[in-house]
C-alpha cells in the first residue's frame, strides 16, 4: 500500500501540481482518511477470514457500514469547520475512495487466489 500511496501522489503531483498549501493540506488529509479506511477494512477481513459465511459476513459488511458512518461523520464535521478547501477536500475523497476500494478488492482477491494455491498443492502433497 506504501508503494501504490507513493506512486498516486506522484501522480497527483505531475498531474494537477500543487498550487498552494491550503491544496495539499485538502488533498492530503483526503488521503489519509482513505488509506486508514483501507487498512482498516483490510485488517477486518483477515479476522473475519476463514470464519463461516455468517460470520464472514457480519464482519466485512458490517464493518463496510461502521467505516463509512465514520467517514460521513468526519467528512461532516471538516466541512462544517470549514478547516479544509471543500471542493479539493471532496473531490480527493471521491478519487480516493474509488481507488482505494478497487486496491482492497484487489488485496482479497489476491488472498483468495493464494490460499486456494496452498491448498491444491497441500492435496497434491497428501494425495502422493
Amino acid at each position: 500500500m506504501l508503494i501504490f500511496s507513493l506512486t498516486l501522489w506522484s501522480a497527483i503531483y505531475f498531474l494537477i501540481g500543487f498550487e498552494s498549501e491550503e491544496v495539499i493540506k485538502a488533498v492530503f488529509y483526503a488521503w489519509l482518511i482513505m488509506a486508514v479506511n483501507t487498512l482498516m477494512g483490510y485488517l477486518v477481513f483477515e479476522k473475519a477470514y476463514g470464519s463461516d459465511n455468517t460470520t464472514f459476513n457480519l464482519f466485512v459488511l458490517g464493518g463496510l457500514g461502521l467505516r463509512l458512518m465514520l467517514i460521513m461523520v468526519l467528512v461532516a464535521f471538516i466541512v462544517l469547520m470549514e478547516w479544509l478547501l471543500m471542493k479539493e477536500f471532496l473531490l480527493s475523497m471521491f478519487v480516493f475512495y474509488v481507488v482505494y476500494v478497487i486496491l482492497e478488492i484487489l488485496g482479497y482477491q489476491k488472498k483468495n487466489q493464494f490460499e486456494k494455491k496452498i491448498f491444491q498443492t497441500n492435496e497434491q502433497i497428501s494425495s502422493d
